[in-house]
C-alpha cells in the first residue's frame, strides 16, 4: 500500500508540472507520500520518496529514442528523487516525534533547504514551476523569490497530511497554512508600485535547422524546413523589433571584424543584435553572447557562467553577469542556463540591467520537456527582478516574458518564427528580492535548527511514564 501511495504521489505532482500544467494537483500531491512513510524506517521512507520522484519523472516524460535526451530528461527528476527521498526520512522521523504545527512547519522549512540544496546540480527543478502560469502568486515572487512559492506548497501539503492523520479538518497548521497564503498575497500589493519604464519591440528568431527535432516527430509528419536567420530578422525589423535576440551558438561571429555578417546587417536594420557564437581557445574556448549596437559596434561580450553537463569538456566557465549600456538601454545579457540560478539574474538586476537578453539552445528531448521545464523558471525570474527576458531557441519554446511573468509570445517547438512582443523596461533599480536574495531559505533554515533543539529538549523534559506499584499482601 505504500508503494501505491508513493507512486501516486509522483503521479499527481508530475501532471502540475509541464506538459500537462495542471497546477491545482500540486497543492495535494505530496500527501500521499506522508502518509506512507509514516512508521517507516529510515531508509524506507527515502526509498518511498525516491519512488515518487521517479514516478514523477516516468509520467512527465517517456523514455527518450537517444541516449543522450534520456540523460537530460531524466537529470532533474533524479534530483527531484533525491530531495522528495529525504523529505519524506524528515517527515518520518519528526512524526514520531510530534504532530500538529511543530510537524508541519518542520516538514516545510526542511522541504524548502532541500530544494534549495538541488542549485548544486546543472538543472534544478522546484515544485513552484508547477505555478509558472499562475499570475495570482506571482507578485510575491519579487519579494521571497521562486522561493515564497514553494514554501507555501509544501506548507500547504504538510497542513492536509496532518488533518488526515489527526483525522480532524481544522487543525492550528491548516490555519497557518491559510494566514501564509494571504499575506503572500496581500504583501506585493501593499509595497509601493515603481514608475513604468520604457516600452520596446523586441524578438528572438527562432531559426530551426529543420533536421535537429526529427527523431522526436510523430511518424508521417512533414518535414519542416529551417529558417533564415538573416532574413527573420530583416522582418523583424520591419515590423517594429528594436531588440533581436539570436540563438546559443547561433553564428560564427567575429567580434574583433567590423564588417561581420552580424555587424552588417544591426547597421542595416537600425536595430540591436544579441548573438551567440562559439569563442575560440586554448585548451578550451567559451560560450558567448554579444551585444552589437544599430551602429554595428560591439557594446559588452558575455561569457556563459553555467556551462552544462558534457559542455564543460569543452567549454570555459565565465565569471561576470553582463550587464550592457546600449541607446535603448541597460542590457543584461544571460546565456541558457544561467537562468536557473537565482543568484546570476540577481548580479545582473543589482547592475542596473532593465532587460534581460538570453541565447538559449536546450537539449533536444521527448515533447521538448527540457525545453518547457526550462521556459517554466523564466517567469520567476523575470518577477524576482523586476525585469522583461527575451529568450530565443533555435529549436523552439523562444519566449518574450514581461516583468510581472506574463508570456507575452512563444514560438513553437521545431518550427521557425519570429517570436515578438512590445515589453516595458525595467527601472533599473531591482526589486527587494534583488536586493536581499535568498532571506527566506536562511529564515527557514535557522527556524528548522531552532525547532531540531527545542524538539530535543522538550523530549528529554518530558515527565516518565507512571509505573504502578505492584499490590502488597497477595
Amino acid at each position: 500500500m505504500q508503494l501505491v501511495l508513493a507512486v501516486l504521489s509522483g503521479v499527481l505532482l508530475a501532471f502540475s508540472l509541464p506538459p500537462f500544467d495542471q497546477e491545482w494537483t500540486v497543492w495535494f500531491a505530496l500527501v500521499p507520500l506522508f502518509v506512507a512513510v509514516l512508521k517507516r524506517r529510515p531508509l524506507e521512507a527515502v526509498g518511498l520518496g525516491m519512488v515518487s520522484g521517479i514516478a514523477c519523472g516516468i509520467t512527465v516524460g517517456p523514455s527518450s529514442p537517444t541516449a543522450h535526451g534520456f540523460v537530460f530528461a531524466a537529470f532533474p527528476f533524479l534530483m527531484l528523487a533525491l530531495m522528495l527521498g529525504l523529505g519524506g526520512c524528515v517527515a518520518m522521523r519528526e512524526r514520531r516525534s510530534s504532530e500538529g504545527l511543530r510537524w508541519v512547519l518542520t516538514v516545510a522549512c526542511a522541504g524548502l533547504f532541500l530544494e534549495w540544496c538541488t542549485l548544486v546540480g546543472p538543472m534544478p527543478l522546484h515544485l513552484a514551476l508547477s505555478q509558472w502560469r499562475n499570475l495570482t502568486l506571482m507578485p510575491v515572487v519579487s519579494i521571497t523569490g521562486i522561493w515564497g512559492v514553494s514554501l507555501l506548497i509544501w506548507l500547504t501539503n504538510a497542513a492536509l497530511a496532518d488533518a488526515l492523520l489527526l483525522r480532524r479538518p481544522f487543525t492550528p497548521s491548516a490555519g497557518l497554512a491559510l494566514m501564509v497564503a494571504v499575506t503572500f498575497l496581500a504583501a506585493p500589493r501593499l509595497a509601493p508600485q515603481s514608475a513604468p519604464g520604457t516600452p520596446v519591440r523586441v524578438a528572438a528568431i527562432q531559426s530551426y535547422s529543420g533536421t535537429e527535432g526529427e527523431v522526436f516527430a510523430r511518424r508521417g509528419a512533414p518535414s519542416v524546413e529551417g529558417g533564415d536567420a538573416e532574413a527573420m530578422s530583416r522582418d523583424a525589423a520591419a515590423a517594429g523589433a528594436k531588440l533581436i535576440v539570436w540563438p546559443e551558438l547561433g553564428a560564427a561571429f567575429s567580434p574583433e571584424v567590423p564588417d561581420d555578417p552580424v555587424a552588417t546587417l544591426a547597421r542595416d536594420v537600425h536595430a540591436q543584435i544579441v548573438v551567440g557564437y562559439p569563442e575560440a581557445g586554448s585548451p578550451k574556448g567559451y560560450n558567448c553572447a554579444a551585444v552589437v549596437d544599430t551602429d554595428g559596434r560591439v557594446r559588452g561580450i558575455h561569457r556563459k557562467n553555467y556551462p552544462f553537463l558534457g559542455e564543460r569538456r569543452d567549454t570555459n566557465a565565465g565569471t561576470v553577469a553582463t550587464v550592457v549600456d546600449t541607446s535603448l538601454g541597460r542590457v543584461g545579457v544571460a546565456i541558457c542556463f544561467d537562468t536557473c540560478y537565482p543568484e546570476f539574474s540577481r548580479r545582473l538586476a543589482r547592475s542596473g540591467a532593465q532587460l534581460i537578453a538570453m541565447p538559449n539552445y536546450d537539449p533536444v528531448t521527448v515533447r521538448g520537456l527540457v525545453h518547457r521545464l526550462h521556459g517554466a523558471v523564466l517567469p520567476f525570474r523575470a518577477v524576482e527582478n523586476g525585469l522583461p527576458i527575451v529568450r530565443c531557441d533555435s529549436n523552439g519554446m523562444s519566449q518574450v516574458i514581461d516583468s510581472s511573468g506574463r508570456v507575452l509570445a512563444e514560438g513553437p517547438l521545431f518550427r521557425p518564427q519570429v517570436v515578438s512582443a512590445s515589453v516595458t523596461l525595467g527601472t533599473g533599480k531591482g526589486t527587494f528580492f534583488s536586493r536581499y536574495g535568498d532571506w527566506l531559505v536562511l529564515v527557514c533554515f535557522g527556524a528548522l535548527l531552532i525547532l531540531r533543539l527545542t524538539a530535543g529538549r522538550s523530549r528529554s523534559q518530558a515527565p516518565a511514564p507512571a509505573v504502578s506499584e505492584p499490590a502488597i499482601g497477595k
